[in-house]
């Protein structure tokens, strides 16, 4: 499952939200791949960009997404870190997707 949810950051709150991202990259990233791992997920990663002076963040995941164990203390961080920076959730559709097998080798790229 493909799973990808696009948020506004509230005006005062891109600092913190960069600041969370950047720890979870870092000094928490081996507690934050466990909690991946218990989740059944394989990737989560968030962008940020900006629009005529807003700032939004497009979190993207692939896995199982099964229950979160929110008495983690991670878990009830990144949940409350979501509640604090984020003034809206904007629906996303998945409009195509190209996936090749996993045993293909991908060759010849030039990017």
């Amino acid at each position: 499952m493909i799973n990808c949810k696009v948020y506004k950051i509230r005006k005062d709150k891109i600092i913190e939200w960069k600041s969370w991202c950047e720890k979870l990259n870092t000094i928490l990233r081996e507690e934050a791949l466990h909690t991946l791992r218990e989740e059944g997920n394989f990737l989560e990663t968030f962008f940020l960009f900006e629009i005529d002076g807003e700032y939004y963040t497009i979190g993207f995941g692939i896995g199982e997404f099964l229950p979160t164990a929110k008495n983690e203390k991670i878990n009830a961080i990144h949940v409350q870190k979501k509640k604090d920076c984020f003034e809206k959730a904007i629906h996303t559709e998945e409009l195509y997707r190209l996936e090749l097998p996993k045993k293909s080798s991908v060759s010849n790229i030039r990017l």
